[in-house]
């Protein structure tokens, strides 16, 4: 083991026999060569599995025609306003060109590429050149402007769940945006962060940085843990 190990570290990043092996076992592993359809059919021809996908996933993300909360305003009246006018303003306020370009630097500029193949990286070295450009199109988001299809598409990755997945079901769907579309969602993410702590209590672990809501189970698992005894 440790020598495979060695030997990956020395020809595993190269363009060598061992990192081509490693891909096309990795493509292998990944390929989807057969799917169970919503109908309980197995599927195995290359069309089929790929109408199977967009079938799938087009119900999963689109939105329902029919009104299950028809009308909400009197549960709505008595949900008490955290934020204020002024607050709520901030948050779709026209960005500035030093808020944009501190968005960008902080950002991973390796990050997985989408469509467009443009990453972190291109926008960091060309930035001289393309920084009023980029301030516009994120200027023109902020306004509620449509979004070119250019920057507004996205890949979408299937991750498996399991180790052997059977549906679509099985797999979890990761969307890799372009980094343009990033941009103007980690803004508007870093801007809500300021708001947090009047719309989200510490208890709710899920939604702060370095928590985990795995924390309140160990401290459901004590508290009972503590009743027991008493």
């Amino acid at each position: 083991k440790q020598k495979a190990n060695i030997k990956w570290l020395e020809k595993g990043d190269a363009n060598s026999k061992v990192f081509q092996a490693y891909v096309r076992g990795k493509q292998k592993k990944l390929c989807i060569n057969h799917i169970i359809s919503q109908e309980g059919v197995g599927l195995h021809n290359r069309e089929e599995i790929k109408e199977e996908a967009i079938k799938y996933f087009q119900s999963q993300f689109s939105a329902e025609t029919a009104n299950h909360c028809p009308n909400l305003m009197p549960i709505l009246q008595h949900i008490p306003k955290f934020i204020s006018a002024e607050e709520d303003a901030s948050i779709t306020a026209l960005p500035d060109m030093d808020e944009v370009r501190h968005t960008i630097w902080e950002m991973d500029a390796n990050s997985a590429s989408g469509p467009d193949g443009f990453n972190g990286t291109f926008f960091k070295c060309c930035w001289e050149i393309i920084q009023h450009d980029v301030l516009k199109a994120s200027q023109d988001f902020f306004l509620g402007m449509p979004i070119p299809k250019g920057y507004g598409s996205s890949f979408l990755t299937l991750i498996p769940k399991t180790d052997h997945p059977k549906t679509f079901g099985d797999f979890r769907p990761i969307s890799l945006s372009t980094f343009m579309s990033t941009i103007n969602t980690k803004m508007l993410a870093n801007r809500l962060k300021k708001l947090h702590p009047k719309i989200i209590s510490d208890e709710q672990a899920a939604f702060q940085k370095g928590k985990a809501i795995e924390d309140h189970i160990l401290m459901a698992k004590e508290a009972i843990h503590q009743l027991d005894k008493k």
